[in-house]
């Protein structure tokens, strides 16, 4: 007696059950993508909030020494979309305007400057104007020293008053954004909105 062989095929039920599996495991993953990038932003930004609220708090704490004799403060420079750097602002030609001086060997006046850089899919931004402008290292808006009393002052020493420093963090191809608001009083974090800061 011959056995009848049945034909091998997929039944429609079962070709939608695994169209239904990758959808949901497609959505899984870009929901884990979106997940991991607002972490890493978060992350990012809470270690450039650290940054400035310890510089703000060493600048009132520590005063000039042997070693730098003319420090009258501490700051941070903004040098590109990944970089920035925090140094003592040793003013060694005494005139209060944090420049490129020839006491200094034709050098910034910057003492142990320390440079830390974020991921490349991480970019911070300064906000002027309501623009987003790129850091661009010599710029004077794109430092700030904070004084022996935790003020923070622009390059040419003059008080940072009226609008606040605005720094926007934000992930590449994202449009969540968070953002760090420098202000005469305090260094606090922020949610960025795509046009505004504003507190969380």
């Amino acid at each position: 007696m011959r056995m009848i062989e049945k034909e091998q095929g997929v039944t429609l039920v079962e070709l939608l059950t695994v169209v239904v599996l990758i959808a949901v495991l497609a959505g899984m993953a870009a929901l884990s993508i979106d997940f991991l990038r607002k972490e890493q932003l978060s992350s990012q930004t809470k270690e450039l909030l650290a940054a400035l609220q310890e510089i703000r708090v060493d600048a009132k704490t520590l005063g000039p020494s042997t070693a730098l004799p003319d420090m009258r403060g501490i700051g941070i420079r903004l040098v590109n979309r990944n970089e920035y750097v925090t140094f003592k602002f040793n003013d060694c030609d005494r005139d209060y305007v944090y420049d490129i001086d020839t006491c200094s060997g034709s050098t910034r006046e910057e003492a142990d400057a320390e440079t830390r850089t974020f991921p490349a899919s991480v970019m911070v931004q300064r906000l002027a104007g309501g623009v987003l402008i790129d850091p661009a290292n010599a710029v004077a808006e794109d430092i700030r020293i904070f004084d022996r009393f935790g003020m923070p002052r622009k390059s040419d020493w003059s008080a940072d008053t009226g609008a606040n420093l605005i720094l926007v963090l934000q992930h590449t191809g994202f449009n969540y954004g968070k953002c760090i608001m420098i202000s005469t009083n305090t260094v606090r974090e922020g949610k960025w909105n795509g046009t505004t800061c504003t507190e969380q």
